[in-house]
This record gives structure tokens, C-alpha cells and sequence, in this order.
């Protein structure tokens, strides 16, 4: 069994994933509209510590729900 720093830490990589994934899609998109637009690429803001505090409050919120 998990004790709460292993859980937290487990929330901590979690929001962490799944902000990467959201900022490659982000990219992603904005690489495609550059070259379709021919103008230069405009890089999304990289998400910050407080980010993935956020989002793994959001997940741990979501863990302990009942029903």
C-alpha cells in the first residue's frame, strides 16, 4: 500500500504527463498554423511549477470524490 508522499508524488508526475501532452499538442497546432500561414512560429508559454501543483490539486480533488 501507497503511503501520501508515494501518492502525492504519483499526482506530481500525472499533471506533470499530462501537461506535457497538452504543450505538444499546443506546439503542434502552432506549428502546423505557421506553415500553413507562412508566418513565423509562435511558440506557446511552457507551464510552470504552480502548473502542475494545480493540476495535480484538480486530480487529487477528483481521487477523493464520493460518487
Amino acid at each position: 500500500m501507497s503511503n501520501g508522499y508515494e501518492i502525492r508524488l504519483e499526482l506530481l508526475k500525472m499533471a506533470k504527463d499530462f501537461l506535457d501532452q497538452e504543450y505538444q499538442a499546443k506546439l503542434d497546432a502552432a506549428k502546423r498554423q505557421a506553415e500553413l500561414s507562412g508566418l513565423p512560429l509562435a511558440i506557446p508559454p511552457q507551464y510552470t511549477i504552480d502548473d502542475i501543483a494545480v493540476k495535480a490539486s484538480e486530480l487529487n480533488r477528483f481521487v477523493n470524490q464520493k460518487n
